[in-house]
């Protein structure tokens, strides 16, 4: 019989049925409306290919009235589009779903004005909306990174297709529906009653669905980014209007449930779960509401899975229970919901017991399932399909016990080979969603165990029979779970013994254990304590040099030399760190790599150096290094350029750290050259990963260096349209990335000028340093005086610059830094006055930080009781801002610094601070708890020392400004002991604050006439800085010679420490990525993002904390303001980034 005839059989008797009914009517309904009737009669027992069928034969009659064929067009439509839900093979669905799109697309085109064409712009819309849920399925389905970006890329533009399409389908609706009258009765015009119903339950649909391309926007976002929470914070306000407007319909509860779905996501599972449960609590009162409970029951299994919650038996009772109440509806899409839950509560229960039935039996339960949701198109297909191929794998595992040792390393081989694959979906997860992580952590942990006892079973059942190969394989294993495991000594000695006794055995294998023996140690040096580290850096060097000397021209050795060069910077032996990347083999793979990584730490060697002798010029010896680096760059980047199509992340950071020390010399042509001219431009590497094109690591503060020097090279060229144009870079730059903003990056700006002006003037290089400065100053005021192209960043950075310049001179109340101040003060001013011309000019946030700004200029200008009426709106506004409150305080306590009136109130406000202000006490007792409860971040522990400093010196100076003897030493007193509370409190403190408090307990007893003695003897502090040579005189504790290196090391801005953790975290990654690929045999091939080469991200472009830190206020801006707090010392600068 014909297949297509079998299909539509069971449509065909229902037609025979319906025509009949059809043909008793009155004749005057034989037309469009009986039609119409007949076709929704076919509609509700789902007959759409008998219902295509009819709609042919109609479509082929003569004298087909105009208006009946072009609706019978949109209904073919439809028709289509619904018909596509019913078949199962995916290629098929989805070409029925394009020929329902071309369809539509022709009637929408044909028919502009038809009363339809509301209905038939949302059914469009919903075909895009649906391309995009498979885009995504199909992105979740899939390991490679490319093909999952380019699919969330389509699926973005397959929402906004369907967004604007429904944008365009609301006003019709609306219109349509206009015209029926306010009141139908339907026993009157059960007709019209009908289809007014019908228009308004499209209305509300389509709303829905509006709001529901927010929610599936969210989901091609990674779980957990900025744009994935914002986008669900949105859609939770838009399904809240629905659920507000249609809270008695059907339509609003669906907007309820979504709302649940997204509370859900972002882990707000109290919330989601109340939702789910106040809506499955309704009564079921029609199929409609049948199938929004099956959706809010699936969403309901979705939390009690999660970790947090941990419900996975209740999740298999209330599957079982629903599966058996509603069999019609199984494999429906909620049905099929249900069932993948069930499947991942079945896992998730047997991955918490031990091995036994009872675990086996529970997988074997979610493979059941898993194999059942895959057989079906939709979103959970592919996930069912990798968690099947998985729990095949995992219950054959466990079902075979080996009996000797051949088949237990195979069965380790196995497991080790599964490894990879689940390590990798821990990396991936990390970072992300939190139940993602935490599950992924999970499933690795466990793998990882039963890896460690096969591996033990097999060790267990070696014999004289085994071969030496399968002994070095087995030996290796065990020494790379021991370093997975963090045993690294374990891990070493294993990998040791491999590389020199199987060398002649098995090569391979043995080079690897080299590079496993060097890596063990190189993580036994991370967790190291101090005393423990030269001898781990000693035994890592013998095994690196063992490497060398055996197999000298192996891609091994290069990355065991990699290795070396990445402890050894750990260690800020940069010096030490390049002479082993310079070792590598020159014929290796990794050769250009490492001599861009050499070039690196001979300029981080050259920094170094150059910290603790800022003064001078560089000797010969510097020098030499500044040339060997700049080579070694010049060299590594020129081989490197073969792979300028797909550029490694060494080329790029090669050409930023060689365009930062032209930049230094104020070689601006070739600054601008390295950082934009092809091959592999460095702007366009940036460019390539915010937009997702690229994979490479480049972080925010990296991209936010690059613009810097870039910046800087066209301010020195005087070429103020391309500055401009960067400017606009940096600020789209904030607005992609959420971990960086405009202002924070203007502020940095702002301070490597300053730090770049205070370095020339100390290696005495007075002519460059006025040239410098007459370049930015000529350069501002032609940009200030330029109407056009202005925007907030361009006059931000304008009264940034100004500030800077200022602040590099000596004596900060000169004519020259006063008219810098003004001019910041001008420029900050003229943006708040653009925004009151234009409230879009800024944002709420920027405002605010402007307003701070503004307060800190005033400041500067001495101008202080403006600056603190500036500060009072914005304090009002955010009395719980650490960032204002300090900034109060700054100003209350330079104000009580200068000679002013109302110098000693002031002083005593700056510590106890008033209704308004917190004041230097409260600022430290607010981060001391902070501290007690291990939230004090970095930068807000250099506040906390700032504050305990800064009220000691208000007193200092409330003591000297006081005429009374008695109360002179009551102040004096109260200073000492706040020092021994603080110190008590706080312990063990970096040596730097060390110092500084120990500066000011000194002058503190001095001024009471008080014997001297240190901090570290007052307290019998063992670990205090010198303490242990103090006995013989060589450090006298307070001496400030001895901090001299510290000191520098503070003011600088270039961050050895960044590059630290960039080259150790990345070099682990490169370690275990090239070590464990060749041991996997047989193992399935999966594509993986591919970082291409490891290693730091920039040696030199980093300048510590995106946002600066607080710096103390006035107080600790002068040798003098050590010693004496009576003189004026120099302005406040590197304030914390509004």
């Amino acid at each position: 019989m014909n297949r297509q005839l079998v299909r539509i059989l069971p449509g065909l008797i229902a037609f025979a049925g319906l025509l009949c009914a059809s043909l008793l009517c009155e004749p005057s309904l034989m037309a469009q409306e009986q039609t119409l009737r007949f076709l929704d009669g076919l509609r509700e027992r789902e007959y759409y290919d008998t219902a295509l069928f009819y709609l042919e034969q109609e479509q082929q009659r003569p004298n087909l009235d105009p208006k009946l064929a072009a609706r019978l067009q949109y209904e073919q439509a439809a028709l289509l589009l619904e018909s596509a839900s019913q078949i199962r093979n995916p290629d098929s669905r989805q070409q029925r779903l394009n020929e329902a799109a071309e369809a539509l697309a022709a009637f929408v085109k044909e028919h502009p004005d038809h009363p339809q064409i509301g209905s038939a712009n949302r059914e469009l819309a919903k075909v895009h909306l649906n391309n995009a849920r498979v885009a995504l399925w199909e992105a979740d389905s899939t390991d490679d990174a490319q093909e999952q970006r380019e699919l969330r890329q389509k699926t973005r533009r397959e929402i906004e297709l369907a967004r604007e399409i429904f944008r365009k389908a609301l006003p019709q609706l609306t219109a349509e529906y206009a015209k029926f009258p306010p009141h139908v009765d339907p026993d009157d015009n059960e007709t019209e009653y009908r289809e007014k119903k019908q228009l308004e339950q499209s209305i509300i649909n389509s709303r829905l669905e509006l709001a529901k391309c927010t929610y599936e926007e969210a989901q091609s976002y990674p779980e957990g980014s900025a744009e994935f929470r914002e986008r669900l914070t949105r859609a939770i306000d838009e399904f809240e209007l629905l659920h507000f407007e249609y809270r008695n319909q059907t339509g609003g509860h669906y907007a309820r449930l979504w709302q649940g779905k997204c509370y859900e996501e972002l882990n707000e599972l109290t919330k989601a779960l109340g939702i789910y449960t106040q809506i499955l609590s309704q009564p079921q009162s029609s199929s409609a509401v049948e199938r929004l409970q099956d959706l809010a029951e699936e969403f309901r299994l979705i939390c009690l899975n999660h970790s947090d919650q941990a419900g996975y038996e209740q999740v298999i009772q209330e599957a079982n229970y629903w599966i058996s109440n509603a069999r019609k509806r199984r494999y429906s899409a909620a049905g099929l919901g249900i069932l993948w839950q069930r499947a991942v509560a079945y896992e998730k229960l047997a991955l918490t017991q031990p091995e036994g039935s009872s675990r086996r039996n529970n997988f074997r339960q979610a493979l059941n399932d898993a194999e059942e949701v895959q057989r079906f198109p939709g979103r959970h297909k592919g996930l069912a399909m990798q968690l099947a191929r998985r729990l095949s794998q995992q219950i054959r595992g466990e079902e075979n016990a080996p009996e000797d040792f051949a088949s237990a390393l195979d069965r380790a081989q196995q497991l080790m080979n599964q490894l990879q694959d689940i390590k990798a979906d821990r990396d991936e997860a990390a970072g992300g969603d939190s139940e993602k992580q935490t599950e992924t952590k999970q499933i690795y942990e466990d793998h990882l165990a039963r890896t460690d006892t096969a591996l033990q079973v097999a060790d267990d059942l070696r014999d004289n029979q085994a071969k030496p190969k399968q002994l070095a394989q087995l030996f290796y294993y065990r020494a790379y779970i021991d370093y997975l495991n963090e045993s690294s000594y374990s891990a070493a000695v294993r990998a040791e013994y491999v590389a020199h006794q199987f060398a002649a055995i098995d090569s391979e294998m043995a080079q690897r254990a080299a590079l496993l023996s060097t890596a063990s140690f190189a993580q036994a040096l991370n967790n190291s304590t101090e005393q423990g580290r030269a001898a781990n850096i000693r035994m890592m060097e013998q095994a690196a040099q063992y490497a060398l000397s055996v197999w000298p021209n192996s891609d091994m050795a290069a990355n065991c030399c990699q290795l070396m060069g990445q402890a050894l910077t750990g260690q800020k032996q940069f010096q030490q760190a390049a002479d082993w990347y310079s070792r590598t083999p020159p014929d290796s793979n990794r050769a250009p790599h490492n001599r861009v990584l050499a070039g690196q730490s001979m300029w981080q060697a050259f920094l170094q150096s150059r910290k603790g002798n800022a003064g001078p010029p560089p000797s010969e010896e510097e020098q030499e290094q500044l040339t060997a680096a700049e080579a070694a760059l010049q060299e590594g980047v020129q081989l490197l350029e073969k792979f300028s199509s797909s550029p490694p992340l060494e080329m790029i950071t090669g050409k930023a750290t060689l365009a930062e020390i032209y930049s230094r010399q104020n070689q601006d042509a070739r600054t601008i050259e390295l950082l934009t001219a092809e091959p592999a431009p460095v702007t366009g590497a940036i460019e390539d990963v915010l937009t997702g094109e690229s994979n490479l690591p480049l972080s925010s503060t990296f991209s936010a260096s690059v613009y810097r020097l870039l910046l800087k090279a066209y301010v020195g060229t005087r070429d103020i349209d391309q500055a401009l144009q960067t400017m606009q870079r940096v600020e789209e730059l904030s607005q992609q990335n959420a971990k960086s903003s405009t202002m924070g990056i203007y502020v940095q700006l702002g301070k490597e000028l300053e730090r770049e002006l205070n370095e020339l003037e100390a290696a005495g290089e007075q002519q460059q340093t006025a040239e410098m400065r007459q370049n930015f100053k000529q350069f501002l005021e032609g940009l200030y005086e330029r109407q056009e192209g202005q925007s907030f960043s361009s006059l931000f950075w304008v009264a940034e610059t100004y500030n800077s310049l200022a602040s590099s001179l000596d004596d900060t109340s000169s004519t020259e830094a006063v008219d810098y101040f003004e001019r910041a003060r001008s420029a900050y001013q003229t943006i708040l006055q653009r925004d009151e011309e234009n409230p879009d000019f800024i944002t709420d946030e920027q405002k605010t930080g402007i307003d701070l700004r503004l307060a800190s200029a005033l400041g500067d200008l001495q101008q202080f009781d403006a600056a603190l009426a500036s500060l009072q709106e914005v304090v009002q506004a955010n009395p719980n801002s650490l960032v204002a409150q300090y900034e109060a305080a700054s100003l209350l306590q330079a104000k009580g610094m200068s000679p002013e009136a109302g110098a000693k109130e002031a002083l005593s406000q700056a510590i106890q601070g008033t209704d308004l202000y917190w004041g230097w006490n409260n600022i430290g007792r607010r981060l001391q708890q902070m501290k007690t409860t291990g939230n004090l971040t970095e930068d807000l522990q250099e506040q906390y020392y700032e504050s305990r400093l800064n009220s000691v010196l208000c007193r200092q100076r409330l003591a000297e400004l006081s005429n009374e003897p008695a109360e002179k030493q009551k102040l004096l007193a109260s200073a000492e002991q706040e020092i021994v509370t603080f110190f008590s409190i706080s312990g063990s403190i970096p040596d730097e604050w060390y110092h500084q408090f120990n500066d000011q307990y000194s002058q503190v007893r001095s001024a009471q006439q008080k014997t001297a003695e240190s901090i570290a003897e007052r307290l019998q502090l063992a670990d205090a800085p010198g303490m242990e040579n103090a006995a013989s005189g060589n450090i006298v504790p307070g001496d400030r010679a001895s901090t001299s290196l510290e000191q520098t090391e503070k003011k600088s801005s270039f961050s050895p420490e960044l590059l630290i953790g960039i080259v150790v975290g990345l070099g682990a990654l490169l370690f275990l990525v090239i070590l464990f690929f060749g041991t996997r045999k047989g193992s399935r091939k999966r594509k993986r993002r591919d970082y291409k080469a490891s290693s730091q991200e920039t040696p030199t472009l980093s300048n510590g904390s995106s946002s600066p830190k607080a710096s103390r206020p006035r107080a600790d801006r002068t040798t003098s303001s050590r010693t004496s707090t009576t003189s004026r010392p120099k302005q406040r600068r590197n304030r914390t980034e509004p």
